[in-house]
């Protein structure tokens, strides 16, 4: 059986939550004998995860513009009846399903959200446009359809009519040797500075956490930091970077992009991972911080209460005074049974589990 593993996203964690997903499965499927051939057709910059070099597997195409790759390099790739697998995959990627000759019976299709759909007010650029075409061609062709948790589901049977396999992720950049280590040891120390990694973008109501940060204090009396792992050297972060700076001089620190074994060291020692966020379609780095031991706080948002659970500590969405007693509550020693609490669900949370299953599909 030949399988065609088709991703136009990036793979840092900081650049865009599908892309740790493709580099999760990618490592999952070097370490594992699944007896069929997969070529991986990997789009905008995304880069080879270290277990892969010895795997090697075919890398058909490869393109640093999101567009070139969609609609130039990809339909033509796929166009030859000789290259024709016996399956197909689909990473967030839906442009080109319309595109593909004969059926999509074999064809699964991995929707990591439908919020162009279910929060325009937040989109609207190019590549979100394009979404919107990709979930046309998905309600139109109905391949099997992949998705995270059964919230997301229920949106995708709700705005495309269609039902969806549930698979659960990996632990977003934590690699399943890393999270059952972490399982094992003592977290490190924890400093003074809570954390927040993603995009930098109004969905994430990075505003309100600056104002929460301002009004908290370390419970050692220190003022509290706010540290930023994400991608600020776009409009709209240079625009946010201007203004923290100006409202919280000196209490809020932009690291930029990160390699993942920096920003897990920063997960590991911070005093918590705060996370905003009012819209996603799962919100990874939540998992990210309960399977590194960390106390999360995050926005009590459906979507994510539906598989954190008690895990994590809540707070009102944009509300900075809810946000700062939740901060405070994680940042004490008696929350701890939640970070415990935490790292038992995480157990169920492995890149290897999800590559089964998507392979499945």
């Amino acid at each position: 059986m030949s399988t065609i593993l088709i991703d136009a996203t990036t793979a840092q964690h900081a650049r865009g939550g599908i892309g740790v997903v493709t580099n999760g499965l990618l490592s999952a499927l070097a370490g594992q004998q699944f007896g069929h051939q997969i070529t991986v057709a990997a789009g905008p910059s995304t880069p080879v995860p270290a277990p892969l070099h010895a795997w090697r597997p075919p890398l058909v195409a490869r393109s640093q513009g999101r567009i070139l790759f969609q609609r130039i390099a990809l339909p033509a790739l796929l166009g030859p009846s000789d290259r024709q697998p016996d399956r197909v995959l689909y990473l967030d990627s839906y442009v080109p399903l319309w595109r593909w000759p004969g059926s999509t019976a074999a064809t699964a299709a991995f929707v990591h959200d439908v919020l162009p759909l279910t929060h325009p007010s937040y989109f609207g650029s190019r590549k979100d446009i394009w979404k919107r075409l990709g979930f046309r061609a998905i309600a139109r062709q109905a391949p099997e359809v992949v998705t995270s948790c059964e919230f997301t589901a229920a949106e995708i049977q709700r705005e495309l009519g269609l039902p969806s396999r549930v698979v659960r992720f990996g632990c977003g950049q934590i690699s399943d040797a890393q999270a059952e280590r972490f399982l094992a040891e003592a977290p490190p120390r924890r400093r003074r500075y809570v954390l927040y990694v993603g995009a930098i973008e109004a969905r994430k109501d990075l505003r309100t956490l600056v104002h929460a940060v301002l009004r908290t204090d370390h419970p050692g009396g220190e003022d509290l930091t706010l540290v930023i792992v994400g991608n600020w050297r776009t409009e709209e972060g240079r625009a946010f970077r201007r203004w923290a700076q100006a409202v919280a001089p000196g209490r809020v620190r932009f690291l930029g992009r990160r390699d993942s074994p920096e920003t897990l060291t920063l997960l590991r020692s911070a005093g918590a991972l705060v996370y905003p966020s009012v819209a996603e379609g799962f919100g990874l780095p939540v998992l990210e911080g309960l399977a590194a031991g960390t106390p999360v706080v995050a926005a009590n948002i459906p979507v994510i209460r539906s598989w954190a659970g008690d895990t994590a500590h809540y707070f009102q969405p944009g509300d900075a005074v809810s946000l700062g007693e939740a901060i405070e509550e994680a940042l004490s020693p008696a929350a701890e049974w939640k970070a415990v609490r935490g790292l038992a669900l995480s157990e169920t949370y492995r890149w290897s589990g999800f590559a089964r299953g998507l392979l499945a599909a």
